[in-house]
């Protein structure tokens, strides 16, 4: 109907405005596990690969500022395991977004933080994962045990 179709229109506009956003040689993530890092407001990319959060906490710090603005933009997929997003100094999950090309996968006891948008689908595969933020897909979102909360 024609609210599906805004709504999926509106999902477009905004996987393709996170896809534009420009993303510097030093936040080009390629081959780096997301694990164990802690990362100031940005675009940070991964061209042609995959995002790995399978271990460990990524700490997304805002440095005071409320409205800092993170986004991860994924040629291929994100994977997660027993991981987690944490949010310090005033960073806020509303403002992190994961622009994936393809799909996201969220494991069993992960505890991940803000607005992923895929190009075709969202698995959460296990108990004890769940997302603060929104999971948006161009085909699915399939959950498993998941919890999803504003």
């Amino acid at each position: 109907d024609a609210v599906a179709t805004t709504a999926f229109n509106d999902f477009v506009l905004a996987y393709d405005a996170l896809a534009a956003r420009p993303c510097n040689a030093a936040n080009n993530l390629t081959g780096q596990p997301l694990g164990g890092k802690t990362l100031a407001p940005g675009v940070y990319c991964f061209p042609s690969t995959t995002a790995d959060l399978t271990t460990g906490t990524l700490t997304l710090d805002g440095g005071g500022d409320s409205n800092a603005v993170w986004v991860f933009q994924v040629g291929t997929g994100v994977t997660t395991g027993t991981a987690s997003v944490a949010m310090i100094n005033g960073g806020q999950q509303r403002n992190v977004f994961w622009q994936v090309g393809a799909a996201a996968t969220i494991g069993t006891d992960t505890a991940f933080k803000g607005n992923i948008l895929a190009g075709s689908a969202i698995t959460f595969t296990g108990v004890n994962s769940s997302l603060v933020g929104r999971a948006l897909a161009k085909a699915a979102v399939t959950m498993t045990g998941a919890l999803i909360s504003p």
